[in-house]
């Protein structure tokens, strides 16, 4: 019986240690903050810090001379830094002179660029203009020493960038747009977290020809949702959302008209929330500007909004060029200013 007794008085006492347990953890212990965890994208330089080999059967040995294709075979395999280096410590800039004369003219022009651009800078200290040449110049390389019929998905991340980015350099993405598409998807393919790579695949599903084919419009809200997912904080991301809302080339009028009224709800909204965010007030004034008429006072509207953009980001260039052409607006002169906006998609190599 005594034993009996002890028994539930152990129970008891494991019930009420229990108890007290979910009590605390419920109730009395502090609220911990939640951690969101954001996904890690990828950058151009974290790319191009990879080695790559490039096999023979890719190789374009036509271009110029065998010395010189092993040169620029060399170049293209070696990371971005180290080509940088081994130009700083001269052993390329002698095989440059040997080559000169030698590589086809949008190369040649890329090294010159580099070498006049580079002629102050050292290892230790090298300003971005050069650095910004040098890369370039290895793009550059990278295009005249692959074959151009190469299967993209047969080609390595860093290969495949700065192929990317030899076609953005030279305007070749405008003359070839679904070529260059298939370089990024090859691109992405291999690195799904690099984020500039879906804001280029944006853009040219949005500027370019491949936007008034309308073939793409699945691929693009893929692109721009993925791109969310990555970083939706990052400025240019939201333009791209913006402005796909708001996109209403080819639709009937009723329904452009359906699709500005939803994305003019949507800006408000996200202004509403966002209230120190210029970018807001400067597409609410593009769609509020498209189609004006005088006198119903929504041009007045539009100016209104861009400079209380200004007045979020003063001495913005883009805004004070919009200021300055809504202004020279003219709606009986022929010759007016036809887009006092401009959209906010520019891409240099460093962005790449």
């Amino acid at each position: 019986m005594k034993k009996r007794r002890i028994f539930d008085i152990l129970l008891g006492l494991i019930f009420l240690s229990l108890l007290g347990l979910y009590l605390y953890d419920h109730y009395l212990l502090p609220t911990k903050p939640k951690i969101i965890a954001r996904l890690r994208y990828t950058r151009a330089i974290d790319i191009l810090r990879k080695k790559t080999k490039i096999t023979e059967n890719i190789l374009n040995t036509t271009a110029t001379s065998s010395a010189c294709t092993l040169f620029l075979k060399n170049s293209a395999e070696i990371s971005m830094n180290d080509y940088a280096n081994e130009y700083f410590d001269h052993q390329l800039d002698a095989i440059l002179k040997t080559c000169a004369g030698a590589f086809p003219t949008p190369l040649q022009s890329k090294i010159d660029d580099a070498i006049l651009k580079c002629k102050t800078s050292t290892r230790e200290h090298f300003s971005k203009e050069c650095y910004g040449a040098l890369m370039a110049a290895k793009t550059s390389s990278v295009a005249t020493v692959i074959k151009s019929a190469t299967d993209p998905d047969k080609l390595d991340a860093p290969i495949l960038l700065q192929l990317v980015a030899d076609k953005f350099n030279s305007s070749g993405w405008i003359e070839n747009e679904e070529e260059t598409l298939a370089l990024v998807d090859a691109l992405l393919d291999k690195e799904p977290s690099y984020l500039n790579g879906y804001k280029v695949k944006m853009l040219l599903l949005t500027m370019g020809p491949l936007n008034i084919k309308g073939l793409y419009k699945e691929e693009l809200q893929d692109a721009l949702e993925q791109a969310k997912r990555l970083n939706p904080d990052d400025p240019q991301v939201i333009e791209f959302d913006l402005s796909i809302r708001a996109y209403t080339f080819g639709l009937p009028k009723d329904e452009a008209a359906e699709v500005k009224k939803e994305a003019l709800e949507y800006i408000e909204q996200e202004a509403l929330k966002h209230p120190n965010k210029w970018i807001y007030d400067y597409h609410k004034a593009m769609l509020l500007y498209d189609g004006y008429d005088v006198g119903d006072g929504k041009y007045e509207q539009a100016l209104a909004l861009v400079e209380k953009a200004f007045k979020k980001f003063p001495n913005n260039e883009r805004l004070q060029y919009t200021i300055r052409n809504l202004k020279e607006d003219d709606r009986s002169n022929k010759h007016r200013i036809k887009k006092p906006f401009l959209e906010g998609y520019e891409f240099n190599l460093d962005d790449l």
